[in-house]
């Protein structure tokens, strides 16, 4: 019977249920809290690391000036991130970082070394704000250290033309028998496997040629390089001049000899055949259907700088095969002989068309036909596209540069520049700040 008895209570298994369900809480809280302080740290390092990256973008700003650069990633990351919460910068010489080099402050991408900024930001119980934790302190860890860098390449580049669109195929597209020659670069930002094409009997020589993608094409000289990091529009902070009213309601339609004066045109102001035009010196606001210039007219204005609104609502270029045509916001076009300069002074000097950044995208900006054109001045059409067509031609004696969205020259359209007589060079300067590490 005792035998008996004590099996009976070895296979007795009522009562275990509730240490079950307690153990089982238990390890259910242990793994919440777990997962409540990693996520918590998570978060904290993402916080460091925008601190890291944000201190080295500033720092990096002020290449070369070496001086300025610690101060200026302190200063940026202590006025944006508390360091209370998001870190200390620190600086840790003497450190090969991968293609980074402290003594020389370089980053080696393929075989060329650039300058570069490397910042170290730190949480740590040395600095009295390493990562205090919750749960973990019932196994005995009350805090954390966390660090995080970033390596910030600069690159200074140059170009007076430059397509900024970020993804487009063909953001620089020369096709046909287009010639274009270039005493200055050509930078294209998109990331497209054909970023730039090249095509048909076309050729594009420049001092230099990069884009953010690839290309397609053999007659491109130099090789472009690929990779660069794409610029940021180096207008962005131009502020589009300031107007209220219509000098001119309707649009000014052009037969005859003309003067024409500085003002707000709300309808446009439209060229026609045989007409001789002159601009007098200054600002024309280029409302309604913008400005086209054609026929057998002939051309002239300095010190002239040409503004499109956001509400231009260009003209239709027709019907190709059923398919309509995108608008048209400036257009030179047929047997046209076209000389114009930007002003030399003032807050838009250097500036000979300047497109509103808000105007829609499917705005387009055509030099076409038999147009013969000297042209003195930046492009500015950041939004919308900028081709170039047919037997349209650009005299080497004066200088352009171009900020499009996208910018094409097809058919047996030419642009040449030769700025070896020209006063100053159009080629902008531009910086490339691009987080490596």
């Amino acid at each position: 019977m005792r035998v008996r008895s004590v099996l009976s209570f070895l296979r007795d298994q009522r009562g275990t249920t509730l240490p079950l369900a307690g153990v089982m809480v238990l390890l259910g809280i242990g793994v919440a809290s777990l997962a409540v302080d990693m996520g918590y740290l998570y978060t904290m390092r993402s916080k460091v690391q925008t601190t890291a990256d944000a201190a080295a973008l500033a720092g990096a700003g002020q290449i070369p000036n070496i001086q300025n650069i610690r101060e200026e990633a302190i200063s940026l990351a202590r006025q944006n991130l508390p360091e209370a919460e998001n870190g200390a910068v620190v600086t840790k010489d003497n450190v090969t970082h991968g293609n980074w080099n402290s003594s020389t402050r370089t980053y080696v991408q393929g075989s060329e070394p650039y300058n570069a900024v490397r910042v170290v930001a730190q949480r740590t119980a040395a600095n009295d704000n390493a990562v205090g934790l919750f749960f973990a302190r019932v196994f005995g860890f009350d805090e954390i250290d966390i660090e995080a860098s970033a390596i910030v390449l600069r690159r200074d580049v140059s170009g007076c033309i430059v397509a900024l669109d970020p993804t487009a195929d063909g953001a620089l597209t020369i096709s046909g028998n287009a010639d274009v020659n270039l005493d200055c670069g050509a930078l294209v930002n998109s990331n497209s496997p054909t970023a730039i094409i090249e095509n048909g009997g076309a050729c594009l020589t420049a001092t230099s040629i990069a884009t953010s993608g690839d290309y397609s094409g053999d007659c491109l000289n130099p090789t472009p390089e690929i990779g660069m990091p794409a610029i940021t529009d180096p207008l962005a902070d131009l502020d589009p001049p300031s107007y209220s009213g219509c000098d001119y309601a309707a649009l000014v339609d052009v037969f005859v000899n003309t003067t024409l004066e500085p003002g707000v045109y709300c309808g446009g102001i439209t060229i026609h055949e045989d007409a001789v035009v002159e601009f007098l010196p200054g600002m024309y606001i280029l409302d309604g259907l913008g400005m086209q210039i054609t026929g057998n007219t002939i051309v002239t204005g300095d010190e002239v700088t040409f503004y499109f609104p956001p509400t231009t609502t260009g003209t239709s270029g027709g019907k190709v095969k059923g398919v309509t045509q995108p608008r048209i916001s400036l257009l030179i076009a047929g047997t046209t002989d076209v000389t114009l300069s930007a002003p030399t002074s003032g807050y838009y000097e250097g500036i000979l068309f300047y497109q509103d950044r808000n105007i829609p995208a499917t705005m387009k900006n055509l030099f076409t036909g038999g147009a013969d054109m000297e042209l003195e001045g930046l492009f500015y059409f950041p939004k919308s596209d900028v081709k170039f067509a047919g037997n349209s031609s650009v005299n080497g004696s004066a200088w352009i540069s171009i900020i499009a969205r996208t910018v094409e020259f097809v058919g047996t359209s030419n642009l040449y520049q030769d700025l070896s007589e020209v006063a100053y060079s159009p080629g902008a300067a531009f910086v490339s700040l691009h987080i490596v590490d």
